[in-house]
C-alpha cells in the first residue's frame, strides 16, 4: 500500500515494478482523479491502495465513512 504522502508518481513506479510498463502512461492520470477528489471532498488520512495483476486495481480511501460517487451536493 502506498500511503502518506499520497503520490501519484509512486503508483506509476509500482506499476513499472510489476512489469506493466505499457500501463504506466495511464497510471498517473487515473490515480490523480480519485486522489484529488479525496483531498477536496474527503477527510484525512488519505490512502492509496494498488492491487497488482493483469488488470491492476486502484482504490483511494479517506478518513470519512461516507461512500462517494462524486462531489457532495452543493459543492
Amino acid at each position: 500500500m502506498i500511503s502518506n504522502p499520497v503520490r501519484p508518481r509512486a503508483a506509476v513506479d509500482r506499476v513499472d515494478a510489476w512489469g506493466l510498463e505499457e500501463a504506466s502512461f495511464d497510471s498517473e492520470p487515473v490515480v490523480n482523479v480519485p486522489i484529488a477528489d479525496a483531498v477536496r471532498y474527503g477527510a484525512p488520512p488519505i490512502r492509496l491502495r494498488l492491487i497488482g495483476g493483469a488488470s491492476p486495481i486502484c482504490a483511494v480511501f479517506d478518513g470519512d465513512d461516507l461512500v462517494r460517487a462524486g462531489p457532495p451536493p452543493g459543492r
